[in-house]
Formats: structure tokens, C-alpha cells, sequence
């Protein structure tokens, strides 16, 4: 368990290895060890009160046309290059713990969710391009790691059948990157608590942990499971 306002980074660093080891060799597919990771997330950070600090955590990977399952490809329209389509997901709804269930965002044409739209610009991610704030970049030294922040969860940034209220959403937080393969992943973090920079840089420290199992999967190109 990590209680995310009481922790120091070393304590997130500490807590992410834990992480890291459990996921590690563990699956050959993305898919897999997205929805792996979302579970640990959505499970182990915690409040001061020690409820559970996210009400959702999803992954998502940018992914062109023919990479989207097959029974995805007839639900999405051909000539759009990219998507965002849902690789793990879990939260306090049932339905949420099952890519299959969430109807709403197992597949989002990019640039139409403000809240994925708004991660994109933060981290400085741009499809098929490896940008100063990626994998690569973070491993030689010369980039922060990458995170974004939605502080104070607005109107504006919300798409039909989100949740603030009915759930209790407060902030988003997570952290994302491009690959070496040009695609991309973001991870989020729906809290029931306000959250600051603060609180985002010390969830940054995750990067690495997360990122290298996704980074594996996907140089492989083992999508699916």
C-alpha cells in the first residue's frame, strides 16, 4: 500500500520496483500488462484515510488502424489514422474493471476526449513522433519525467457519460510516453481527492516502472491477449 499524500519519492520509487518485479516476465501482451498495472494502481495508492485514492485508473495506447482488434475495426471509421483504445481499466464501477464493458472509451478517435487531448498537450506527446519527453529521452538523462495534471476537473474538459459527480472525481492525474515504435500509451488516474503538482511529480516516479513492461510489449508488437 502507498498513501500518496504521506510519501516521500523515495517511498514511490521504493513501492514501484514492488511493481515492477510483479509485472516483469510476467506477460507477453500489452493488453495484459496494462490491465495488470491499472489493477495494482487502482488498488494499492491510497488516501490519508487509507480508502482507495483513485475511483478509476485506465491505460490507454495510441494505435493505428490495423493494429485495433478485429472486432473493434467495425466500430471505427477506416480513414481516421489513430486511436486511443483501451488496453487496462479498473475502478469502483464493475464495468470499469473490463475493457470489454466500457463502452464509452474502449476506442476514442484521438483528439476527441478533452481529458486524453489535455494528457497529449501536457506530456508533449505528438503520434508517431518521439518527442524530448519520452522512454528514450528519460533514460539518457536529458528529459523530466513526464507527467500531466488536470487539477481541478472542469465542464470543459468533460466528455458525455464521465463521472465527476456521480463518482466523486476530483483531480486526473498520470503519466505517458511515446515508444520507440512512434505509438504511445497513457496511463490516468481518476482521484477522489484534489490533487497538486506536488502529488503528480511524486506519482512520476512511477514512470520507469511502468513504462519499461508497456515499452517490452510493444516492441514486440504483442497487443492482444
Amino acid at each position: 500500500m502507498l498513501i500518496l499524500s504521506y510519501a516521500q519519492k523515495e517511498d514511490v520509487i521504493r513501492w514501484g520496483r514492488t511493481l515492477f518485479h510483479g509485472s516483469k516476465d510476467r506477460f507477453g501482451f500489452f493488453q495484459e500488462t496494462a490491465q495488470w498495472l491499472s489493477e495494482q494502481i487502482y488498488q494499492e495508492i491510497r488516501q490519508a484515510n487509507q480508502e482507495r485514492l483513485f475511483g478509476l485508473v485506465r491505460v490507454f495506447r495510441l494505435s493505428q488502424y490495423h493494429e485495433i482488434l478485429y472486432e473493434l475495426k467495425a466500430l471505427v471509421n477506416p480513414d481516421e489514422q489513430y486511436w486511443m483504445t483501451l488496453m487496462g481499466s479498473c475502478g469502483d464501477d464493475p464495468d470499469w474493471c473490463d475493457h470489454r464493458r466500457s463502452l464509452d472509451q474502449r476506442i476514442v478517435p484521438l483528439g476527441t476526449d478533452p481529458i486524453l487531448t489535455e494528457a497529449f498537450a501536457q506530456i508533449g506527446l505528438q503520434p508517431g513522433i518521439i518527442s524530448d519527453h519520452n522512454f528514450a529521452a528519460v533514460y539518457e538523462g536529458t528529459g523530466q519525467l513526464p507527467y500531466f495534471l488536470i487539477e481541478h476537473v472542469s465542464d470543459r474538459l468533460l466528455a458525455p457519460g464521465d463521472f465527476d459527480r456521480a463518482h466523486g472525481i476530483k483531480s486526473v492525474v498520470g503519466i505517458g510516453s511515446a515508444f520507440l515504435s512512434g505509438a504511445s500509451y497513457l496511463l490516468l488516474g481518476y482521484s477522489k481527492q484534489h490533487l497538486n503538482e506536488n502529488d503528480a511529480e511524486k506519482l512520476a516516479e512511477l514512470f520507469a516502472f511502468v513504462t519499461t513492461p508497456l515499452a517490452s510489449c510493444d516492441s514486440q508488437k504483442r497487443f492482444w491477449s
